[in-house]
């Protein structure tokens, strides 16, 4: 940590609640990798099953969903050691974020690709229903996202700021007990009732749900790969910006935030007094930024304009005319 405070080779030196931030958020990243391995170990599972127990088609299919899920968060995990390495830190080159993002967006891909693959599969080449023996994969899958997601959810706990990428893991993880559960529950009810619709209706349902749930991941992380990020996340990092401001004792005039995934930069405009000198002006505008940085959590880099406070208009007396007044009864008139 000691050579991260002098700087770099540049002279560049490196903020440390800013190396702070970005290495908390890629040692929680770490969440991401144990659920990759979680996931390999599922899938391998449901290999074994589908070769040496029964060919179902469902099976099959679902434990190439955890492989697929086993790749994508392992990307996930590296893209955000990445963007925390050393060298990204040095140069402050914090737009490598928007890997995190790019990431996201293509596990969200990936998973709607796999879920109509599933579902096709499952409504298509199935024409009798999987032993119900086998209805065990997926609903012990479902049990075990449904345990990934309360482990990442008590690591979140600790982090003040919103990590973009583990927040998809979690919804993933949250379709995924739906859809396995619901599997499951299907291939259980088709062999009660002997016919293979009970276990076709219910994923055509399921599936479309997730899939709607998948394409507002992809548009929200869209979002933060191509532009400022989405609307409501930007507005609510600009409220916090503009409330530490005020409590700090500044008027804020304007304030823009772009969003890198998990992480943010800001430009505030705040008003000084006209009287303030340059020099005066610029060590408030320092300290002002220092102590966003301290006050947002997502916040890695502030630039403060400092502008003349504008000048309150003066208020006009108010004139009271006498024919306003109230007269005493009778008053003025002729006799």
């Amino acid at each position: 940590m000691k050579a991260w405070r002098r700087g770099n080779s540049r002279g560049v030196r490196a903020p440390v609640p800013v190396v702070r931030k970005i290495l908390i958020a890629s040692e929680e990243a770490n969440g991401a990798l144990h659920v990759a391995v979680v996931s390999s170990i599922l899938a391998l599972i449901g290999f074994a099953l589908y070769k040496y127990s029964y060919p179902s088609g469902i099976v099959l299919f679902e434990a190439l969903v955890w492989l697929v899920e086993a790749l994508s968060f392992m990307g996930i995990a590296l893209s955000m050691k990445i963007a925390g390495s050393r060298m990204m830190l040095y140069r402050a080159r914090y737009e490598f974020f928007r890997v995190e993002a790019l990431a996201s967006v293509v596990v969200g891909l990936v998973s709607v690709v796999m879920v109509f693959l599933v579902v096709f599969k499952s409504i298509v080449g199935v024409r009798e229903p999987t032993p119900s023996v086998l209805a065990l994969y997926p609903i012990g899958s479902g049990l075990v996202s449904y345990v990934l997601e309360s482990y990442l959810k008590r690591r979140l706990r600790k982090v003040s700021f919103k990590l973009a990428s583990i927040h998809v893991v979690m919804s993933k993880l949250r379709y995924d007990v739906l859809v396995e559960i619901g599997g499951g529950i299907a291939i259980l009810a088709a062999n009660f009732l002997g016919n293979v619709l009970a276990e076709k209706i219910p994923l055509l349902a399921i599936g479309a749900y997730v899939v709607h749930g998948l394409v507002a991941i992809i548009y929200d992380n869209a979002l933060y790969l191509l532009g400022p990020g989405p609307y409501k996340h930007m507005v609510e990092v600009r409220r916090r910006i503009a409330r530490a401001a005020r409590r700090l004792g500044y008027s804020v005039r304007r304030v823009r935030v772009t969003l890198y995934g998990s992480f943010a930069e800001a430009e505030v405009w705040v008003e000084l007094g006209g009287e303030q000198a340059l020099k005066e002006a610029h060590r408030r505008a320092l300290h002002l930024a220092r102590r966003l940085i301290h006050e947002v959590p997502e916040l890695l880099r502030v630039l403060v304009v400092t502008v003349p406070s504008r000048p309150r208009p003066k208020r006009k007396p108010v004139e009271v005319h006498e024919s306003s007044r109230e007269r005493p009864e009778g008053a003025g008139e002729r006799q």
